[in-house]
């Protein structure tokens, strides 16, 4: 039952290839080497808020596929439910007028897409966060640089204002790694997922309602 629609194959499937990376990353020491470099902890951030938008889109991609399937099976979809019950009143209201039922497609559909809508909200805000993290990478570099101008040629003095270069430079490459990655692709590939099976799933419930409920109505009418 759950490997019923290609919605779950697609996560499964991009979450594997992305944990596999990520497990890769970790043995190869990346992972640590892009926390450790980060002094502004944005990619701190981006991590957790990337984690938390990823578990929600999970459960909605889950709720989804529930509701496909019980469309597909004919077992009661609530979507459904609450649509025929919507029409069934509409058309109660509208008896001698031949109800055109296009208006609450659309309406369904805008519904559930703003279930996930903050999910390509916050993909968004993850590539933000690491261009922020860029500036100010370059900041810190730029600081270092200018202290490198004025400072003498003090070998002390020079290896910390190197240091700063290199650790400005950490900031600006990973934090837009790490944006890029998290937010520019993944949530974003889960968002593109979501939307056309929440696509497929408004289909459904329109031939579903034009097929079955509709003539039913208009027969008891």
């Amino acid at each position: 039952m759950f490997f019923r629609n290609s919605i779950n194959y697609s996560l499964i499937l991009i979450n594997s290839f992305f944990i596999l990376l990520l497990y890769t990353a970790y043995l190869m020491g990346w992972a640590n080497r892009v926390f450790e470099s980060d002094s502004s902890y944005i990619s701190y951030v981006i991590a957790v808020i990337f984690l938390v938008l990823w578990v929600f889109s999970l459960f909605i991609g889950s709720w989804v596929n529930k509701q496909l399937n019980d469309l597909i099976l004919n077992e009661g979809s609530q979507i459904y439910d609450d649509y025929s019950a919507l029409l069934k009143k509409r058309f109660e209201l509208q008896k001698n007028q031949n109800f055109d039922h296009s208006i609450l497609a659309s309406t369904l559909q805008v519904k559930l897409n703003l279930k996930i809508k903050i999910i390509s909200y916050v993909a968004n805000l993850l590539i933000l966060l690491g261009l922020i993290g860029t500036v100010i990478g370059f900041i810190i570099a730029v600081g270092g640089l200018g202290d490198s101008l004025v400072g003498g040629q003090n070998l002390a003095r020079v290896q910390t204002v190197l240091g700063q270069i290199v650790n400005g430079m950490g900031v600006a490459l990973f934090t837009t790694l790490m944006g890029s990655i998290f937010g520019g692709i993944w949530l974003q590939l889960h968002y593109e997922i979501l939307s056309s099976a929440i696509d497929r799933l408004v289909v459904l419930v329109i031939e579903k309602a034009e097929s079955e409920l509709i003539p039913s109505i208009i027969k008891n009418k």
